[in-house]
């Protein structure tokens, strides 16, 4: 029988789920500072951003800077703080000696979600400008001294992830060097991967994409086609939207933008959850390890 929105689900197991994957323990994070920039596209004149500088016994020595890119449902709780998963990710990248930067793309905007809007309507916040968001973040966080601007990284979660495969295609080689410089890499939790499967998605980094297998909103097929050298991927059976997170297995009538008209599942898998965070943490000091002096993804690879 088909759950409604208020009921949970037990979650199953995750496909590779191994007894001695390896733990990765996730430190309480201090409160964010709250800032605003100034930019100048879209209807609002700024943009609010949160930091959360890294924790490092030489403050003196410039760290690498990861910038968080929310889904659709924000990434404010209900007394207008960064919630549980951006509190989270921020103290297990801090705990890495990683600045941590998340552009509110909503609140500057008026907009609490876009998650809930009729299939084909158009989102008060598109991608458009969300690429602007996080090109105006960027250009924030390597204009701070405290930041290594050779060493950046990307995480997005569902419409973010979004916004990271669209901004990491490659378009023009010579316009691409002067968009984003030091990027390194950029992962991407469940996002959309039609639009990019169907042109085609020519990443200028190495791309890590985690996906659940039973995702009724945003398809994994489509990601699964990603696939290349450049674009690792990771997929759990039994995780769905959202899998990652603390929220109890549900399923959401209100949702009827996803691949079910009739609404969609989403809630953690603790298991498929913790495997992820590993392989996002593994993925990211591959990344990060090292200053170069040559940082453009173009010629690098």
């Amino acid at each position: 029988m088909k759950a409604n929105a208020s009921q949970e689900i037990a979650a199953h197991p995750a496909e590779t789920s191994q007894a001695h994957t390896p733990q990765v323990q996730t430190p309480q994070a201090p409160a964010p500072q709250a800032l605003s920039i100034t930019v100048s596209h879209g209807p609002s004149q700024t943009l609010n951003l949160w930091w959360w500088a890294a924790h490092s016994d030489k403050p003196e020595q410039a760290r690498p800077g990861v910038i968080l890119l929310h889904g659709c449902g924000g990434m404010l709780n209900a007394r207008g703080q960064p919630d549980q998963r951006f509190r989270s990710y921020a103290a297990l990248l801090q705990a890495k000696g990683w600045h941590v930067l998340a552009p509110d793309s909503f609140s500057t905007r008026g907009v609490k979600e876009i998650c809930t809007r009729e299939r084909g309507s158009i989102a008060a916040v598109n991608q458009s400008l969300r690429r602007s968001d996080l090109a105006a973040a960027i250009a924030w966080l390597i204009d701070q001294a405290q930041v290594d601007k050779t060493r950046l990284a990307l995480i997005g979660w569902s419409n973010g992830g979004s916004t990271v495969l669209e901004y990491t295609h490659r378009g023009d080689p010579q316009a691409l060097k002067g968009q984003y410089p030091g990027l390194r890499a950029a992962a991407a939790f469940y996002p959309g991967c039609i639009t990019r499967e169907q042109q085609g998605y020519k990443p200028a980094m190495p791309v890590l994409l985690l996906v659940g297998l039973s995702d009724d909103w945003t398809s994994p097929e489509p990601c699964l086609k990603l696939a290349s050298p450049l674009v690792q991927l990771r997929s759990w059976a039994d995780a769905y939207h959202g899998f990652d997170g603390t929220a109890p297995l549900r399923f959401r009538t209100d949702i009827r933008n996803g691949t079910n008209p009739q609404g969609v599942h989403q809630g953690a898998n603790a298991e498929a959850g913790r495997q992820a965070r590993v392989a996002l943490i593994d993925f990211l000091d591959q990344a990060l390890s090292t200053s170069e002096t040559d940082t453009s993804p173009i010629s690098r690879y």
